[in-house]
């Protein structure tokens, strides 16, 4: 039996997006993140990511493991149901996590104003949107030389400082860059 599932390059930004900031997290003491299939469904709403059905879960991280993205990680501990298993980022999923916040960091150091416009307009709590851009507005303070590389480890930083509630308005703005 085949099972249908949509691609959801949207669900597969938010996954990138909420696995980055675990793994930038952890830098320092090397541990990986991993999370489940079940995880994943608990944390992700249709307001963040529409239009994906119980089928396109699974098959839409199984794609992006076909993609280098993600591993999955074998736990023979574990059952073995789809529910339980369990995947990371891979070097080369944390390197297009990065390609993914590029536009948005090139904004930051080269027009701040117009990614304050991009994040006033997501579909986000106000309360959420006022602290990032303030968070924002500080780049140019901290860092004088404005570098991209930079820029990129800053938003990462907020994302983690803000928490899940901030995914949307980067997803938003990675959204609109391409």
């Amino acid at each position: 039996m085949r099972v249908t599932y949509k691609s959801n390059l949207d669900f597969q930004r938010w996954l990138l997006a909420h696995l980055g900031v675990i793994e930038f997290q952890n830098r320092e003491t090397g541990a990986q993140g991993a999370i489940s299939v079940w995880q994943v469904s608990k944390q992700f709403s249709d307001e963040l990511v529409p239009e994906v059905g119980p089928n396109d879960l699974l098959c839409n991280i199984l794609e992006m493991v076909k993609r280098g993205w993600l591993k999955e990680l074998r736990d023979p501990i574990l059952t073995d149901d789809n529910d339980s298993r369990r995947f990371s980022m891979t070097t080369q999923g944390m390197v297009q996590f990065r390609k993914e916040l590029s536009p948005m960091a090139q904004m930051l150091v080269k027009q701040e104003q117009k990614l304050e416009e991009k994040i006033q307009n997501t579909t986000a709590n106000s309360e959420v949107k006022n602290r990032i851009i303030q968070q924002l507005n500080e780049f140019g303070r901290k860092f004088k030389d404005r570098l991209e590389s930079e820029a990129v480890e800053y938003i990462v930083t907020i994302m983690k400082d803000t928490g899940w509630k901030s995914i949307p308005i980067f997803m938003g703005i990675i959204k609109d860059s391409y």
